[in-house]
């Protein structure tokens, strides 16, 4: 029975295509870029490319040949390496000649999978 007494879970649900109801699922939520340097933060959509979101909003990370060989791009991982792809050899061979650093990337290399934190390299 469906009365509208008081221990009723009546619940109004959105209209959804073509007149149907369908429940409100939560949204999973976008990864975070943040650019220690500034403060700055991003949502980005996971598995987005970090040379393609800098360049289509200006962000101020340099780029050079754009394929992992120049060491133009390095950053330093603040937070989140594991939430980037895993390093190529290449890039593995490039970021040694740029840095010592161990939380090296290179930002033309970078798939952005969840929050990750990054500077420039110096």
């Amino acid at each position: 029975m469906n009365g509208g007494g008081s221990g009723s879970n009546n619940v109004a649900l959105p209209l959804g295509p073509f007149g149907a109801y369908f429940p409100l699922e939560p949204q999973p939520l976008m990864p975070t870029l943040t650019l220690a340097e500034t403060g700055d933060t991003f949502e980005v959509p996971a598995g987005t490319s970090l040379i393609e979101f800098a360049q289509e909003r200006g962000l101020p990370l340099q780029f050079g040949c754009t394929m992992g060989s120049c060491g133009v791009c390095c950053v330093v991982i603040e937070a989140g390496m594991g939430n980037l792809n895993p390093k190529s050899d290449v890039e593995d061979e490039t970021t040694e000649m740029v840095t010592n650093h161990e939380a090296a990337r290179l930002a033309c290399q970078i798939v952005i999978e969840g929050d990750v934190t990054l500077r420039p390299a110096e």
